[in-house]
């Protein structure tokens, strides 16, 4: 946050500026991006992980999920579709992570 000039209180305001806004997005935009190098790696070295300890990488599918609908959304944290499609009992998001997971885990 500081290197972008924001102040961790930014996070939590219902209505920021506009200013505010574009800055928190180019946060969340470095911050995704590192994740995605790493999610990257990860699948990279997927192939040297023994069968008994693939279902932990798991847990990066919705991690995924997660940042390619911060890319749809252009990384703003106040998108209203990001807002609504994460909500916990939204049902395109858990059946579309259910097959997500399924697809990996059978496509190990």
């Amino acid at each position: 946050l500081d290197q972008h000039g924001l102040a961790a209180s930014t996070l939590l305001d219902r209505r920021p500026t506009e200013e505010s806004r574009k800055l928190l997005s180019d946060c969340v935009f470095d911050v995704a991006s590192e994740a995605k190098l790493h999610l990257d790696h990860a699948q990279q070295l997927h192939s040297h992980v023994p069968n008994e300890a693939y279902p932990a990488l798991l847990a990066a599918v919705p991690c995924a999920r997660f940042l390619h609908l911060l890319q749809r959304v252009n990384f703003d944290l106040y998108d209203q579709e990001l807002l609504r499609v994460t909500v916990a009992n939204d049902e395109r998001w858990n059946v579309g992570l259910l097959l997500d997971l399924a697809k990996h885990k059978y496509w190990h």
